[in-house]
């Protein structure tokens, strides 16, 4: 009897652990395949017409990420685009930076599509830069006219703007001050954008866009782009995330290879896998943005490599023509 019985429990055990493998493998072939059951809708004649699948966003930034990071993501097959971002154009010429341009052919030379991506304001060489000009469109005319010229240069498929200041920017004035700008003010820059937009056009992504603070001009400066990047869903928080009520096509994630964030405790990282085996996250966005700092991204950058071998051939990623 207890032989049977001992017999039994193996059996159920050996039946909880095969589940739960094949569970796991339907949950990344039906992530690595970009949900498509979500990605199609019938038309009023009954036809059916295929949405466009989700983008899948890897960041690099010139300045603090390794070139062979960038070659473990492209090679890995599970991203659609590549974010390389080179700081403002008043403090770095991409065409003077060897390392620059060998992320720029990296990403030309594989399947992913490349978003050059800039930053608003300068950094450091501010010269001629005045606190007026946040509220001048002229000033986000020329950067984005800029930006598309550098874009078609290189030969980009999309551009990008990072709005938030770095540095000794002296626009932290108003984005990264604690006093809010008034009703009146950011009304204002609505406005602002909205004559920019109405000259230029949208630019294809921005980011951030939005903030916890609905007075925030993140909010205002979202309008700039087509695409609206997430950085405030960046940590595993569902109490953060459900803060969110503004538009953001991207959903933001910060990884890392462990989930603890010593400077924050109460705001865990995402892990690689929780990218496709927790894609209800996001799968309702039109993408994922992957970012992680320089320090920790070649663990990363491994660990997405890593996740992809283990995947089924059939589940790798490619990116649309649409995109």
């Amino acid at each position: 009897m207890k032989k049977r019985l001992c017999r039994i429990i193996s059996v159920f055990a050996a039946i909880t652990v095969v589940t739960g493998v094949l569970c796991g493998l339907m949950a990344l072939c039906f992530a690595a395949n970009n949900r498509k059951d979500a990605g199609t809708q019938t038309s009023d004649s009954g036809s059916t017409i295929e949405k466009p699948k989700p983008m899948i966003i890897w960041f690099h930034s010139c300045n603090s990420n390794k070139l062979e990071s960038l070659r473990h993501v492209l090679s890995s097959g599970l991203v659609t685009h590549a974010l390389i971002l080179y700081m403002h154009r008043a403090d770095a010429d991409w065409k003077t930076k060897p390392e620059v341009q060998k992320a720029i052919e990296m990403v030309k030379k594989s399947d992913v599509k490349l978003i050059w991506c800039r930053d608003l304001w300068p950094y450091y060489n501010d010269k001629g830069i005045k606190l007026s000009d946040f509220y001048d469109p002229n000033y986000y005319i020329q950067e984005v006219n800029y930006l598309r010229f550098e874009g078609k240069q290189i030969g980009a498929d999309f551009v990008a703007l990072d709005t938030e200041p770095y540095g000794r920017s002296i626009m932290k004035h108003y984005l990264k001050n604690k006093k809010w700008p008034s009703a009146e003010e950011m009304k204002n820059l609505r406005m602002v954008v909205s004559r920019t937009v109405a000259v230029t056009g949208k630019v294809d992504f921005v980011l951030p866009a939005g903030s916890a603070r609905p007075a925030h001009p993140y909010h205002a400066l979202a309008g700039l782009g087509n695409f609206q990047i997430s950085e405030y869903t960046y940590y595993d928080k569902k109490r953060r995330r459900n803060v969110v009520r503004w538009p953001n096509e991207i959903f933001g994630v910060y990884v890392n290879v462990s989930r603890e964030n010593p400077r924050t405790p109460a705001s865990p990282y995402f892990l690689v896998s929780d990218i496709f085996e927790r894609s209800e996250l996001w799968s309702d966005s039109k993408g994922v943005f992957l970012y992680t700092d320089g320090r920790n991204q070649p663990a990363v950058a491994e660990a997405l490599a890593s996740y992809a071998k283990r995947l089924p051939r059939k589940a790798s990623l490619k990116p649309e023509e649409s995109n």
